[in-house]
């Protein structure tokens, strides 16, 4: 099962695709917190899903 990781400021909006650069910005419109893809290399596998990024959950 995949998850979408909350943004790391506002704990509300996930991460999307900044386009047209490789950035990734909170959905929260409130919240201006971008990160680098770099910034989930701790996280073994993720991709975007409609340009919202997405997680395996090693969980379930």
């Amino acid at each position: 099962m995949w998850i979408k990781p909350r943004c790391g400021e506002c704990m509300i909006g996930n991460y999307s695709q900044l386009r047209p650069t490789a950035l990734l910005a909170c959905t929260n419109p409130a919240c201006e917190h971008v990160i680098a893809p770099s910034d989930l290399v701790d996280v073994d596998e993720w991709k975007l899903r409609n340009g919202i990024v997405v997680i395996a959950d090693p969980l379930l």
